[in-house]
């Protein structure tokens, strides 16, 4: 609980020193992108240590074959464990790439969020930490995962103009 008191502090404080307008704004949201992802990447062993049941299935899923009811998991996040399974491979187990990964397509999401639609990002950090949107990286890596990909889907629906909504 400390850490992320300590995130909501830099959040603040950085957001009063450092630029929030214009293309300098680029530098605070980096440094907040860069921080988040930090800790929810490393926090299994160095941090937080909540996720020793996702460690367990990242392992079991290393051990099994694809079409395995381990990878399968009877329909039920099956992609989230297919990609669990293709990550065990590439990294030999390795729990921590996994979560450095994931924290990392988040991070660069919202950070992209936050730089072309947010006119005062310190707020809009403050708002994805104390809402809990930041918490899901922490403990719900499903979630975060599925809200990365909602948050990519967001900016490319905005910048491809994909959405028609006049009627």
């Amino acid at each position: 609980m400390e850490v992320y008191l300590y995130i909501v502090a830099a959040v603040i404080i950085l957001g009063m020193i450092m630029p929030q307008q214009g293309r300098q704004k680029k530098y605070y949201i980096i440094a907040m992108a860069v921080l988040h992802a930090f800790v929810c990447g490393f926090r299994y062993n160095h941090l937080t240590g909540d996720l020793i049941k996702y460690n367990n299935e990242y392992v079991a899923v290393a051990n099994n074959g694809w079409l395995s009811d381990t990878v399968l998991h009877e329909g039920k996040n099956t992609g989230f464990y297919m990609l669990m399974k293709l990550f065990s491979g590439l990294t030999d187990s390795n729990f921590q790439i996994f979560l450095i990964f994931l924290a990392i397509i988040t991070e660069i999401a919202i950070a992209i969020i936050i730089y072309k639609y947010s006119p005062l990002p310190w707020c809009s950090y403050l708002v994805w930490n104390c809402m809990g949107f930041y918490v899901f990286g922490f403990t719900s890596i499903k979630q975060a995962l599925a809200m990365a990909v909602l948050m990519w889907a967001f900016h490319y629906i905005i910048e491809k103009n994909q959405l028609n909504l006049s009627y």
